[in-house]
């Protein structure tokens, strides 16, 4: 399931978190509590007796993950990337504390409406995540944090002080999805999958915590301005620690058949990998790819090499010829061969 997951975990998981947002306004907004309430029962308990009678799905005890176990950790981008979601979280709770302020000063409804801009943010940035391998994810992130930042200078009535907000919103929405996907990414890389998923989450709670009641007192010390400028400071070094992703997505923009013909060099594992970039296909997806095109091993063969079951290795094949637009064996490596050809 996770090699389908991988492509479109983006917008998977803005989509969801977004039509969660929207539900949660219109429960709120829309429908009384006393309904609420009894939907809510069913729907949990609906939910509990379907998975106590439905047999789990094979993926579910498989090994799903798309990565082998002697794939290379990367620690050194994971390490900016814990400090990018630390600096992002001081922003976030910097212009929380300035709003929540506002709030209580000036009665301005900062959970009414304008929170949907929050499931609009969850959703754009779930789509950007999904568009040529996350490359654009950190660029629009770092633009809605500067956005954000700068927002705090224009409180000053209460049509400013909306249109701030809902960029605040807006960022939050991009500034979760950007944690999420891509610790996720990196999660089946360790050897702690299941800690490195939700490190993005434990980090922004902690750095939260830590900075919404300094940031509170500052602001009542301060003012906005101080707490702007130092907001805006923090955008800019956000920006400096991402610059091996933005440099990255830059660099990647150039077409996958360029580097082919201008590089007549290649080797052919190198060619495995541009054909297998250019399909979209999964690390663990890459490996059974290189196994088809490169031996004659049968699908238990295969299954055997990889350390993973049969009926994997028939998931991650149908994925790959999906992903090819190929039906057999054969019409893959005809694909790849035209491939390399051009």
């Amino acid at each position: 399931m996770y090699f389908a997951a991988s492509r479109y975990m983006g917008r998977l998981i803005g989509t969801g978190m977004g039509v969660a947002i929207l539900l949660q306004f219109v429960v709120q907004n829309l429908i009384p509590q006393s309904v609420t309430f009894i939907i809510s029962i069913i729907l949990s308990v609906a939910f509990v007796m379907y998975f106590v009678i439905t047999v789990p799905k094979d993926w579910i005890l498989e090994n799903p993950l798309p990565y082998s176990s002697d794939a290379k950790k990367d620690f050194k981008k994971t390490l900016l990337l814990i400090v990018a979601v630390v600096l992002m979280s001081l922003v976030a709770g910097m212009i929380d504390s300035v709003l929540t302020a506002f709030n209580a000063e000036k009665s301005y409804d900062i959970y009414g409406g304008v929170r949907l801009f929050y499931a609009l943010g969850l959703i754009l940035a779930g789509v950007l995540a999904d568009i040529r391998e996350r490359k654009y994810l950190p660029l629009s992130t770092v633009c809605t944090i500067l956005l954000s930042s700068v927002c705090m200078f224009f409180l000053s009535n209460e049509v400013s002080y909306f249109a701030g907000t809902a960029l605040m919103y807006l960022y939050s929405g991009f500034y979760v999805i950007f944690f999420t996907v891509m610790f996720l990414d990196f999660a089946p890389k360790s050897s702690r999958p299941e800690l490195w998923a939700g490190m993005g989450r434990i980090v922004r709670s902690f750095t939260v915590a830590a900075t919404v009641l300094p940031a509170f007192n500052i602001y009542g010390a301060v003012g906005t301005t101080v707490l702007a400028v130092v907001s805006c400071l923090l955008s800019i070094l956000i920006l400096l620690v991402l610059l091996p992703y933005l440099s990255n997505a830059a660099v990647s923009l150039k077409p996958i058949e360029e580097l082919i013909s201008g590089s007549p060099e290649l080797s052919p594992q190198e060619r495995l990998k541009l054909f297998a970039q250019y399909c979209s296909l999964t690390p663990r997806e890459t490996e059974v790819l290189e196994k088809l095109l490169t031996t004659e091993d049968g699908v238990q063969e295969i299954a055997d090499s990889l350390y993973i079951s049969r009926r994997m290795v028939q998931r991650y094949i149908s994925s790959i010829y999906e992903k090819t637009e190929t039906k057999t064996r054969l019409g893959l490596f005809q694909s790849y061969m035209n491939f390399t050809a051009e």
